[in-house]
C-alpha cells in the first residue's frame, strides 16, 4: 500500500512539473523581423532628432539668441565592395578575397 502510494505522488510530482514546463514554452510573444525592428527604431531616431532639434531653436529665442539656422552634415555614404581572390599577373602572388570600400556620395552642409 506504501508502494502505491510512493509511485502515486512520483507520477503527481513528474506530471506538476511536466505541465509547469510545458506552459513556460507554449507561451509565445509577438515575433518581429529584424528589418521591422530596425525601421521601427530609424524612424523613432529620426523623430527624436527633430524634436531635439526644435527645442534648441525655441530655447535660443527664449534666451534672445536668434540663430537663422542650425548647421548639419550628412555622412558620406559609403559603399563596401567585395573583391574576390586572384593571382597578380605581374608577380604570380595570390591576394586573398577582401573588402574595399568607396565613397559614393560626399557629406553635405544643410542649412536650413
Amino acid at each position: 500500500m506504501a508502494d502505491r502510494y510512493s509511485k502515486f505522488t512520483k507520477i503527481l510530482a513528474v506530471s506538476l512539473a511536466a505541465l509547469a514546463l510545458s506552459g513556460c514554452a507554449a507561451r509565445k510573444g509577438p515575433v518581429r523581423s529584424i528589418d521591422e525592428i530596425y525601421d521601427e527604431v530609424h524612424r523613432k531616431g529620426g523623430q527624436d532628432a527633430v524634436s531635439m532639434l526644435r527645442a534648441g531653436m525655441r530655447e535660443r529665442m527664449v534666451y534672445g539668441v536668434a540663430d537663422p539656422y542650425v548647421p548639419l552634415r550628412t555622412p558620406d555614404e559609403v559603399v563596401p565592395i567585395w573583391v574576390p581572390p586572384y593571382e597578380e599577373p605581374r608577380t604570380g602572388r595570390r591576394i586573398d578575397g577582401h573588402w574595399e570600400h568607396t565613397v559614393t556620395r560626399r557629406g553635405e552642409w544643410f542649412t536650413e
